[in-house]
């Protein structure tokens, strides 16, 4: 691992009128209006950049960022403290390439891993039996073993694990459970995600090989174990891709994320 990278203490800091001059000069002559500000669907005109002239904080109902309502985060210095986590997917079928690339980009500034099992390891198969879903669109992880093997040299206390594994959320997370025990990672000390969203799964696949209401059930009985012994780890996400994908406004999106978390 490396110290994170610190890009914009290299520059100085440009004012909004100095910003976009060198906008206006990249635009060759378009319009800076037309060409840099979005009207969403329903109406609202998207700025490219905005800075405290845009909003006073004097009397801002929405209060301060780090405390209730938490509408402008729950950190109240943000990421000044932990700076920026750069999330990289991975999803080569070769454990060992993949292992080279995620070794390659952890030393290059990637501070977290998300990994994309295959269509095997999502259907809940093992890669032997599964045909050609074994090394379709992802990782080809079906025993701690290879989760080992991709993860070579990766200190899983410093670098968070995100899972995305569909429907088969609990054996993925049951995996990085017991390489954290093999490797001698405490509970307190495990850092990263599980990925459970069976609302999501079911948007994007259109079935799941269990009744939405017994995968919610697993869901809810793995968020309660993670909350008793990892206190770093998340269980559960809230993916609006499928919607977002297929063409969900704004407000649509937000809407369908909130519906979600509250289901």
């Amino acid at each position: 691992m490396t110290e994170p990278m610190r890009f914009a203490d290299s520059f100085p800091t440009p004012t909004y009128e100095q910003w976009v001059a060198e906008v206006e000069k990249a635009l060759k002559g378009a319009p800076f209006d037309k060409r840099m500000l979005t009207r969403t669907y329903e109406g609202i005109t998207l700025r490219p950049i905005y800075t405290r002239q845009d909003w006073s904080a004097a009397g801002d109902a929405s209060g301060f960022p780090g405390a209730m309502p938490m509408t402008r985060g729950s950190r109240a210095a943000g990421n000044r403290v932990g700076d920026w986590d750069v999330r990289q997917c991975y999803g080569h079928p070769d454990l060992n390439k993949a292992n080279d690339i995620i070794l390659n980009d952890l030393a290059r500034g990637v501070t977290s891993l998300h990994l994309h099992f295959d269509r095997a390891a999502r259907a809940g198969h093992d890669g032997d039996a599964a045909g050609d879903l074994a090394g379709d669109d992802g990782l080809m992880v079906y025993t701690r073993d290879d989760l080992d093997r991709l993860l070579t040299g990766v200190h899983l206390d410093l670098a968070p694990v995100a899972l995305k594994a569909g429907a088969a959320f609990l054996p993925a997370a049951a995996l990085l459970m017991a390489l954290w025990q093999h490797r001698g990672v405490k509970p307190e000390a495990a850092v990263g995600a599980f990925g459970a969203d069976p609302i999501g799964t079911l948007a994007a696949t259109g079935a799941l090989p269990m009744p939405i209401a017994d995968a919610l059930s697993l869901m809810a009985r793995l968020a309660k174990h993670t909350a008793a012994v990892y206190p770093k780890v998340r269980a559960v996400e809230v993916n609006t891709c499928p919607w977002h994908n297929a063409g969900a406004t704004e407000t649509q999106d937000l809407a369908i994320a909130m519906a979600t978390a509250v289901a």
